[in-house]
């Protein structure tokens, strides 16, 4: 399991900014997101990969918000993205797939992705899960994703982390843990904000100066505390 950086922890760096973040805070992979100040791109060549392995980035996994984006986007040059992420209603399994990479069917709830996965016997369909510790019972929804998904769950999102840790008591991220070491999870674990109220203690645990205003607006999943899991 390789733990990444999300980039929607600081979607006004620059891929030089959030590397260097990355690097600081001890990961060694990013997740990257559609639409922010890194600005992935069509454009991205090997200078950016060069910029990454400076900063000792291993892998990147790429985080669409519909199909077309993704299939309109070419990989980095060294195969540092080895897995592009695209949302459930983006298209089903194999359907969906993106040239050149692993393409993972992102599910926010567990029986969904289970019964996704449930349904499909292609071997190469890949799948991703952004958890929201809160909502679910996480040991039993972790059991259910990882007996349904067989070896094919590539990524996992966490909502929290990082410095959010403290706030997790009883959200079973730790059972989560446990659950994906016991399968030999291998994919990609990604620590992402659980919203906008979070903005400026990320920032701060990140070591970046300036950035984010307030942080004061939330609504809906925003408030939700999370988790214990944290990179030092």
């Amino acid at each position: 399991m390789k733990l990444a950086l999300s980039s929607a922890a600081a979607p006004d760096a620059t891929l030089a900014e959030l590397a260097a973040a990355a690097r600081r805070r001890g990961f060694r992979a990013l997740e990257l997101g559609q639409g922010e100040a890194h600005q992935m791109a069509a454009s991205s060549d090997a200078a950016d990969t060069a910029l990454l392995a400076e900063h000792g980035i291993e892998q990147v996994v790429c985080r669409f918000n519909d199909l077309e984006s993704a299939l309109q986007w070419v990989p980095w040059r060294g195969s540092l993205c080895r897995t592009v992420i695209v949302p459930a209603g983006a298209g089903r399994c194999r359907a969906a797939a993106v040239p050149g990479v692993v393409t993972a069917i992102d599910y926010a709830d567990p029986a969904e992705l289970a019964a996704a996965a449930e349904a499909t016997n292609d071997s190469a369909a890949a799948f991703a899960w952004s958890v929201w510790p809160g909502e679910h019972d996480l040991e039993c929804a972790a059991e259910a994703v990882l007996r349904a998904t067989a070896g094919r769950l590539q990524h996992v999102r966490l909502h929290g982390g990082g410095p959010e840790a403290v706030a997790q008591e009883g959200q079973g991220v730790g059972a989560l843990m446990r659950q994906l070491a016991l399968a030999g999870f291998d994919g990609t674990l990604a620590l992402a904000p659980s919203g906008p109220r979070y903005r400026i203690v990320w920032n701060a645990w990140l070591g970046r100066r300036g950035g984010w205003g307030c942080g004061s607006k939330t609504g809906g999943r925003a408030s939700l505390p999370t988790t214990t899991l944290e990179v030092t």
